[in-house]
């Protein structure tokens, strides 16, 4: 059952210091007027507050009175405009933020030059804003120059060299650079330890990433003792930043959940669903991967009654959101899905499997590999329900799909092509069952080898459809195959070895190879058929 992981990049890591607002010197008000000073001394305030609205227009007029006061070009008005910036991240200004930290960037690098330490901050901001949108390369590339300037003004032993580098080792991580990001990480908590106390922010925010890291790497031992440091520490320093406490708490909780501590994961992940559902209320899109997170941890543990009500209020919410037909709700509409086909609620489950090979189709192409498992299930559904016209229906597209299905999906194609074959032949369509048992054998045979039981039966229940066909030959040739598999397999007394000798009896009386067919009776211990 798939997960619903957070779309923000970063969400289980932490960089340090991701808004920098940035106070102006006193001194500076001597060369012009005071308002912006003030406007920006009280837009701070606001947002150390946590009234972000109110500080987002606060540092408008800010920006303003300084444009006025300095010009469009200061450093100063630069300064600002990485304020506004700052504070609009927090308000979901993302899209306004970007140009603004550019501007100030560009106005920093002319006025005091790209190496200055009072460029850091809107470096760092520029580059957690481009980690936030998937842009690993520029944000790792503004914070190496941070983390430049840092070393070469403070030292390479100061705390604010250890933020750096753990921004930087987050930005590592996602461009997949694993053994630099745990050099990095490492280095970062030995300096921010030693320069701030085994207690601080900045230390525990470093050691939840590095467990973070082994976690993704499968390095479960090392990343358990790292989480039980860190947590209650960033509970107490995150408590009253609660989207950030949620994010730490799901953080923590995919990793129990990976660690096989399922109760703890639970736990966990319903502080923070609690913690969302206050931020947000309970009919917010955004809950919908926490429940979905939830509702998987539920069913990964066989709890498919607690799991179902989280799942159906993600895919309500997902709908609600995208619409009914949007890719975006493939994920959750693939979780009740599943859901549902394991308690036996096939009847809820069908409506909802063909919806997604729908949207799936539309969205990938008929060709795609995620295709694959959804259309075998509703296919399986209808043959379940003998829906014999809409299983035949699918048999084309599935034929197709078994060409470019994951090599791990093979034995669960080939079982499905071979049941629907089993159901056309019964049907009496012939013609349309033989291309999905050629094309299943083929697939058994990689998977279990030429010469396996299961492919004599396989071969046994092909030959009968070519009997129906009056394909006599051919289906000699088969009943030939399965004897010689099962006799070599299980021995000549073999209940299947008996039931194929029967069946290739019935070909030989069928098509008047007497001699042929004395043979087997004599083998079977049966009387010569009258003549």
């Amino acid at each position: 059952m798939s997960r619903n992981n957070r779309a923000a990049a970063g969400a289980r890591t932490l960089a340090a210091f991701a808004l920098m607002i940035v106070a102006i010197p006193a001194a500076a008000a001597l060369a012009g007027d005071a308002a912006w000073k003030e406007l920006t001394d009280r837009s701070i305030a606001l947002y150390e507050a946590g009234r972000y609205e109110e500080a987002a227009r606060t540092a408008r007029e800010a920006l303003a009175a300084t444009e006025e006061a300095f010009g469009p070009d200061h450093a100063l008005t630069a300064k600002s405009l990485n304020n506004l910036a700052g504070i609009l991240l927090r308000t979901g200004g993302k899209t306004e933020s970007g140009p603004l930290l550019e501007r100030a960037l560009g106005i920093l690098e002319r006025t005091i030059g790209g190496d200055h330490p009072d460029i850091v901050p809107t470096l760092n901001n520029l580059a957690g804003l481009y980690l936030d949108r998937g842009m690993y390369a520029d944000a790792e590339e503004l914070y190496r120059r941070a983390l430049s300037i840092k070393e070469r003004s403070l030292g390479s032993d100061h705390p604010e060299v250890a933020s750096s580098l753990n921004n930087l080792a987050v930005v590592s991580a996602k461009l997949k650079k694993h053994r630099e990001a745990e050099r990095l990480y490492r280095r970062s908590a030995e300096i921010a330890e030693r320069a701030l106390g085994p207690d601080h922010v900045e230390v525990a925010r470093t050691l939840h990433n590095l467990a973070q890291l082994y976690i993704r790497r499968q390095r479960y031992a090392e990343a358990e003792p790292l989480l039980e440091r860190s947590l209650p520490k960033l509970e107490k320093i995150l408590g009253s930043d609660e989207s950030g406490l949620a994010t730490a708490l799901e953080g923590a909780g995919e990793t129990y959940a990976a660690l096989g501590k399922q109760d703890t994961a639970a736990s966990l992940y319903e502080r923070a669903l609690a913690i969302r559902e206050r931020i947000l209320g309970a009919d917010d899109p955004d809950l919908a991967p926490s429940l979905g997170e939830l509702g998987s941890l539920y069913a990964q543990r066989g709890e498919y009654g607690k799991a179902e009500p989280f799942y159906e209020r993600s895919l309500a919410m997902a709908e609600r959101s995208l619409g009914r037909d949007h890719p975006g709700i493939a994920g959750p509409l693939s979780n009740l899905a599943v859901l549902y086909r394991r308690q036996g609620k096939d009847d809820e489950a069908l409506p909802l499997y063909e919806r997604l090979v729908a949207i799936r189709e539309r969205s990938l192409g008929p060709s795609d590999p995620d295709i694959v498992m959804p259309l075998v299930t509703l296919t399986q559904l209808y043959i379940d329900r003998d829906m014999v016209a809409e299983a035949e229906s699918l048999a084309a597209r599935l034929l197709a799909a078994s060409e470019t299905a994951r090599v791990k999906d093979h034995p669960s194609v080939a079982a499905v092509m071979l049941n629907l074959a089993q159901l056309l032949s019964d049907d009496e369509k012939y013609d349309e069952a033989e291309p999905l048992y050629l094309r299943a054998i083929a697939m058994k045979e990689l998977i279990i080898g030429f010469e396996h039981p299961d492919i004599a039966i396989y071969l046994n229940n092909f030959a009968l459809t070519c009997v129906e066909r009056e394909q006599y030959v051919r289906a000699e040739e088969q009943y030939t195959k399965a004897l010689y598999i099962l006799e070599k397999t299980r021995g000549p007394d073999d209940p299947d070895v008996k039931s194929v000798l029967g069946n290739l009896l019935a070909l030989y009386r069928l098509t008047g190879r007497k001699e042929k067919a004395l043979e087997i009776e004599k083998r079977l211990g049966l009387a010569p058929e009258d003549e």
